[in-house]
Protein backbone atom coordinates (compact mmCIF):
# COMPACT_ATOMS: atom_id res chain seq x y z
CA UNK A 1 0.00 0.00 0.00
CA UNK A 2 2.78 2.44 0.89
CA UNK A 3 4.49 1.69 -2.43
CA UNK A 4 1.35 2.75 -4.31
CA UNK A 5 1.20 5.99 -2.31
CA UNK A 6 4.88 6.62 -3.04
CA UNK A 7 4.39 6.26 -6.81
CA UNK A 8 1.27 8.45 -6.68
CA UNK A 9 3.17 11.22 -4.88
CA UNK A 10 6.09 10.80 -7.27
CA UNK A 11 3.76 11.18 -10.25
CA UNK A 12 2.19 14.32 -8.76
CA UNK A 13 5.63 15.76 -8.15
CA UNK A 14 6.73 15.04 -11.73
CA UNK A 15 3.58 16.59 -13.18
CA UNK A 16 3.94 19.72 -11.07
CA UNK A 17 7.59 20.12 -12.11
CA UNK A 18 6.60 19.75 -15.77
CA UNK A 19 3.89 22.40 -15.49
CA UNK A 20 6.28 24.76 -13.69
CA UNK A 21 8.86 24.30 -16.43
CA UNK A 22 6.29 25.07 -19.12
CA UNK A 23 5.08 28.18 -17.26
CA UNK A 24 8.65 29.35 -16.77
CA UNK A 25 9.41 29.26 -20.48
CA UNK A 26 6.19 30.89 -21.70
CA UNK A 27 6.78 34.34 -20.24
CA UNK A 28 10.33 34.51 -21.63
CA UNK A 29 9.55 34.16 -25.32
CA UNK A 30 9.74 37.89 -26.03
CA UNK A 31 12.39 39.11 -23.60
CA UNK A 32 16.08 38.47 -24.26
CA UNK A 33 17.85 36.07 -21.94
CA UNK A 34 21.12 37.45 -20.58
CA UNK A 35 23.83 34.87 -19.97
CA UNK A 36 25.33 34.60 -16.49
CA UNK A 37 28.61 32.73 -16.12
CA UNK A 38 29.17 30.64 -13.01
CA UNK A 39 32.49 28.99 -12.28
CA UNK A 40 33.38 26.11 -10.00
CA UNK A 41 36.67 24.44 -9.15
CA UNK A 42 36.09 20.80 -8.23
CA UNK A 43 38.19 17.71 -7.69
CA UNK A 44 36.83 15.69 -10.61
CA UNK A 45 39.14 12.79 -9.79
CA UNK A 46 37.06 11.97 -6.68
CA UNK A 47 33.54 10.58 -6.47
CA UNK A 48 32.43 13.59 -4.41
CA UNK A 49 33.67 16.00 -7.09
CA UNK A 50 31.88 14.09 -9.84
CA UNK A 51 28.66 14.12 -7.81
CA UNK A 52 29.02 17.84 -7.16
CA UNK A 53 29.47 18.50 -10.87
CA UNK A 54 26.37 16.48 -11.75
CA UNK A 55 24.34 18.27 -9.06
CA UNK A 56 25.48 21.66 -10.34
CA UNK A 57 24.66 20.74 -13.94
CA UNK A 58 21.16 19.65 -12.90
CA UNK A 59 20.66 22.88 -10.92
CA UNK A 60 21.82 25.00 -13.86
CA UNK A 61 19.54 23.09 -16.23
CA UNK A 62 16.54 23.63 -13.95
CA UNK A 63 17.42 27.30 -13.51
CA UNK A 64 17.63 27.76 -17.28
CA UNK A 65 14.26 26.04 -17.76
CA UNK A 66 12.45 28.07 -15.08
CA UNK A 67 14.07 31.48 -15.50
CA UNK A 68 14.24 34.19 -18.13
CA UNK A 69 18.00 34.33 -17.61
CA UNK A 70 20.48 31.78 -18.87
CA UNK A 71 23.28 30.43 -16.71
CA UNK A 72 26.47 28.91 -18.11
CA UNK A 73 28.49 26.59 -15.85
CA UNK A 74 32.27 26.51 -16.24
CA UNK A 75 34.01 23.74 -14.28
CA UNK A 76 37.75 23.49 -13.71
CA UNK A 77 39.41 20.34 -12.35
CA UNK A 78 41.68 20.85 -9.33
CA UNK A 79 42.79 17.17 -9.34
CA UNK A 80 42.80 17.24 -5.53
CA UNK A 81 45.56 19.85 -5.35
CA UNK A 82 44.71 22.98 -3.34
CA UNK A 83 47.33 25.09 -5.14
CA UNK A 84 45.85 24.04 -8.48
CA UNK A 85 42.38 24.90 -7.13
CA UNK A 86 43.52 28.43 -6.28
CA UNK A 87 45.18 28.85 -9.68
CA UNK A 88 42.10 27.51 -11.47
CA UNK A 89 39.92 29.87 -9.46
CA UNK A 90 42.05 32.80 -10.55
CA UNK A 91 41.85 31.67 -14.19
CA UNK A 92 38.07 31.37 -13.95
CA UNK A 93 37.79 34.74 -12.29
CA UNK A 94 39.91 36.63 -14.81
CA UNK A 95 39.25 34.82 -18.09
CA UNK A 96 35.79 33.34 -18.04
CA UNK A 97 33.47 35.05 -15.59
CA UNK A 98 33.77 38.53 -17.05
CA UNK A 99 33.60 37.55 -20.71
CA UNK A 100 30.74 36.19 -22.78
CA UNK A 101 31.00 32.54 -23.72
Amino acid sequence: MSLIIFFFVLQLFACSRLSLANEGREHCLITPRPIMNMGAVLDLESIMGKQQKIAMEIAVQEFNNLSCSKMHLIVQNSRGNSARAIASGNVLFTNFLFHEC
